[in-house]
Parts: structure tokens; C-alpha cells; sequence
């Protein structure tokens, strides 16, 4: 009796150090690349609490837009050639 009653109690110790291991493992946060759920990506701070990836919420790139009225130097240059070569075309 006294070998299954010392088998006993390191299998009840292991299972309370397991325990006590598994919920500090839960409690942490998720890491880039652990796979671990939808705050441990690279996406992390756009996406919702589903998991859908989302605009960023801060204000847009203004260097980045512009009106459609609004041609580049290219297109002028272009618009240029284009007027050039096609001058009596119309008639």
C-alpha cells in the first residue's frame, strides 16, 4: 500500500503543477506568429472581435489622394502629345 499511496500523491502533485502552469499560459497575452488567435497577427490592431481585418480608423494618407479632375504631370504631357498629332483630325 504504501508504493500506490506515494504514487498517489506525486500523480495529485504533478496535476496541481500542471494546473497551476496552464492557467499563467492563458492568462498571457497572444504573440506574432504563435497562431494563437486574432490579436497575434500582424494584423492585430485592425481587426475585430471576429477576426475581419478593418480600415485603419485614423485619418487617410492626404499625399495619397487626389481629385479625378486632377492629371498628373504624365497625363498633361500626354494630353500634350495626344493634341499635337491629332491637330486637324476632326474636320
Amino acid at each position: 500500500m504504501p508504493a500506490s499511496r506515494s504514487l498517489t500523491r506525486v500523480l495529485l502533485a504533478g496535476a496541481l503543477v500542471s494546473t497551476g502552469s496552464l492557467a499563467r499560459a492563458q492568462a498571457l497575452p497572444d504573440q506574432t506568429g504563435t497562431g494563437g488567435g486574432p490579436r497575434s497577427t500582424i494584423t492585430a490592431p485592425n481587426t475585430s472581435s471576429v477576426g475581419q481585418t478593418v480600415p485603419h480608423p485614423g485619418a487617410a494618407d492626404q499625399r495619397l489622394e487626389r481629385r479625378i479632375d486632377d492629371r498628373t504631370r504624365q497625363e498633361r504631357v500626354d494630353d500634350r502629345i495626344d493634341t499635337g498629332i491629332c491637330v486637324g483630325c476632326n474636320r
